[in-house]
């Protein structure tokens, strides 16, 4: 079973310098060679739903490597296994970047919505529980939309192998990759665009996440245009509640990433029917 910390543990946790987890490489992508390098990402990574256990454990293993091993974050975890999982992670939907020369899992993140998969279970978004008080927005406010069209993004997490491969190449990682893999660059909006199509495909038209303030500034050159929902707060380091739609991502992605969107969400999309027969559920 987890073991969840209290509430009050969150405020205890030391607050760390923000955006530690984010790639070295997260520099602007020159236009003349993002082409190359969608393609490039698109041999060398996939992204894949968590529906057998094993894959669930990979997700749960790098993240307790990156937010419990490496930036010392106070979370849930399960008593004698190195696996980060919470009350939330029985009904999200689980998403895994796999790297496929090596097999190793470079990136993951998590949709969660209100209800459990089955549509029976009835809960709070992570972000209403613990960054309500980052939300002052009149109208996009969580508890002004229809419930079973909101969802939340979390627990992304990507490998420090990954993150840091441009700068200290490891030796396990360089021997599957392409001369210097560039590509490694498009990990982190990848992952956005992985989350959202998911989001999508599971039928839920508004999108919230609680991240560090810079972040959405680096997301924008990607196509993501964050609303900003309220004042920062201090949850693992600044962060502040964000929100996204169809019309705010349609807006955005209509540049150089498209390709990469159109990939990703193929790519789940393949899956999404025998992920949610598993679950024996139709989007309506």
């Amino acid at each position: 079973m987890p073991v969840i910390p209290s509430q009050d543990s969150y405020l205890k946790v030391p607050i760390v310098k923000e955006d530690q987890a984010l790639p070295v490489a997260i520099a602007p992508i020159p236009d003349s060679s993002i082409n190359q390098l969608i393609a490039q990402f698109s041999k060398e990574f996939s992204f894949v739903l968590a529906i057998s256990e094993e894959d669930k454990l990979k997700a749960y293993m790098l993240r307790h490597e990156v937010f419990i091993k490496e930036l010392g974050y106070h979370m849930s975890t399960v008593e004698g296994r190195a696996l980060e999982v919470d009350e939330y992670d029985a009904s999200a939907a689980q998403c895994i970047l796999i790297h496929n020369e090596t097999g190793v899992t470079a990136g993951c993140f998590r949709i969660v919505s209100p209800y459990s998969i089955d549509g029976l279970a009835k809960s709070h978004l992570p972000v209403e529980q613990h960054g309500h008080e980052g939300i002052s927005h009149s109208t996009l406010h969580p508890e002004m939309m229809p419930r079973n069209r909101i969802c939340e993004a979390s627990r992304l997490a990507i490998s420090w192998q990954f993150r840091h491969q441009l700068k200290e190449p490891s030796e396990e990682i360089s021997k599957g990759l392409a001369k210097g893999c560039p590509a490694i660059r498009l990990i982190l909006p990848s992952l956005f665009l992985a989350a959202y199509s998911l989001a999508e495909l599971l039928g839920n038209s508004h999108l919230y996440a609680m991240m560090s303030p810079t972040l959405p500034r680096l997301l924008k050159k990607s196509g993501f245009n964050f609303i900003k929902l309220g004042d920062t707060i201090e949850f693992h380091g600044r962060r502040n509640v964000f929100y996204i739609n169809r019309d705010l991502a349609d807006s955005g992605m209509q540049n150089d990433f498209t390709p990469l969107h159109q990939h990703i969400y193929q790519q789940l999309a393949s899956q999404i029917t025998c992920y949610l027969s598993g679950k024996g559920t139709d989007i309506a």
